[in-house]
């Protein structure tokens, strides 16, 4: 058995969600579940064969995590468990089923951190894992290749990803950085108010021809479209808050690391309201591996006030990025919903927004207005 108990072989945002699930195993934080549907015509054993050569050939789902005092130091290579086979009744209630299987625990001594389930009769596959242990490019990538073994086609090993730990010119940067763009920043004296229930996310489809109509825009002003969808995020939430600026961290998914599976991702924060962004986008890209504990107190600006709010924007839903299949009905991906303030744009296949937390309706009406430049 190979272990590497480093502190630092784990990502900053890998130990943070660790550490919520270890303090409330039954709560469903940073869960994820993945349900895939197939065609009856399909045979079940070419899915439990590729699903077993997939976890053969992906060493991120052959780890687990080290686990002490309630905080997670790093990491182990142990033998994963079978797929469960049912071949009982489906559950009366699919959607009730996934709930309870969310908030089941996953996190166990020299154990991985995921479950996989199939029913026959159903053609219903399930495998449910732990944020901490896949960024979402990875989880892409392994479905992609579980799909191609269930094709009969060949699909390569999975490294593991390596978290890069950040140099002395990264925290030089960051200190910089940080300490020059939050320097004058005050906190919004307001809150936003609360929707209910707050279990769904606010969700509208833009449609292809307002993607296409983004990525002119873009390009004329030579930004990305991701650009474009995080500027006016910040300034809907500015607007709405009444405050000039607000906090806005930005998910990051690392330096690109080809043939790997794991986790590199990270959130750092942005000043956003005013103006472009730019340059801190520019600056956030070199120091991606950077925490707040890397840096002297004081200096990772504040990413907890009331208005504060993630930020995460994909190149497509994970169905478009795995790729469609025959004999796939459909890719979901199910996941526990937070309180916080989060917004998710993906790009393709028809640009796809979404706000879960408080004032999600509103906010993401205002996002689409600013967007369009009508706010």
């Amino acid at each position: 058995m190979s272990t590497l108990p480093i502190p630092h072989s784990l990502a900053p945002l890998q130990r943070v969600m660790l550490r919520d699930s270890l303090l409330a195993p039954h709560a469903g934080c940073h869960v994820e579940q993945v349900e895939i549907r197939f065609s009856r015509s399909l045979a079940g054993g070419r899915i439990i064969s590729a699903w077993k050569e997939t976890v053969g050939e992906t060493e991120a789902l052959r780890l687990a995590f080290l686990v002490e005092d309630e905080a997670a130091g790093g990491w182990e290579f142990v033998t994963p468990g079978d797929i469960h086979q049912s071949h009982g009744p489906a559950p009366a209630c699919w959607d009730d089923w996934l709930e309870n299987d969310r908030h089941r625990p996953l996190l166990f001594p020299h154990a991985v951190p995921w479950r996989a389930a199939f029913w026959p009769e159903e053609m219903r596959f399930v495998w449910t894992f732990h944020h901490a242990l896949l960024d979402g490019r990875s989880i892409a990538r392994i479905l992609h290749g579980f799909l191609k073994r269930v094709a009969g086609e060949a699909a390569g090993p999975l490294a593991l990803a390596k978290w890069p730990p950040p140099t002395a010119e990264m925290r030089s940067l960051g200190d910089t950085m940080f300490r020059r763009v939050f320097a004058d920043m005050e906190a919004p004296s307001s809150a936003p108010e609360e929707d209910f229930p707050n279990d769904t996310p606010a969700v509208r489809r833009l449609g292809d021809d307002i993607l296409r109509k983004l990525e002119s825009r873009a390009a004329a002003g030579g930004v990305t479209p991701a650009t474009l969808l995080i500027e006016s995020w910040g300034k809907a939430l500015a607007r709405r808050s009444g405050a000039a600026s607000v906090v806005v961290e930005q998910v990051r998914s690392g330096p690109p690391q080809p043939g790997t599976a794991g986790f590199t991702m990270n959130l750092l924060p942005l000043r956003l309201g005013q103006g472009d962004v730019g340059d801190q986008l520019a600056d956030l890209r070199r120091i991606e591996s950077l925490g707040a504990e890397d840096l002297p107190p004081g200096v990772f600006p504040d990413v907890n006030g009331p208005w504060s709010s993630v930020i995460m924007v994909e190149r497509g839903t994970l169905a478009h990025q795995v790729g469609a299949r025959e004999f796939v009905e459909s890719i979901i991906l199910h996941e526990h919903k937070g309180e916080s303030l989060s917004a998710t744009a993906h790009l393709l296949p028809d640009l796809r927004l979404e706000v879960e937390g408080p004032g999600r309706h509103e906010l993401l009406e205002r996002w689409i207005r600013t967007l369009d430049g009508k706010a």
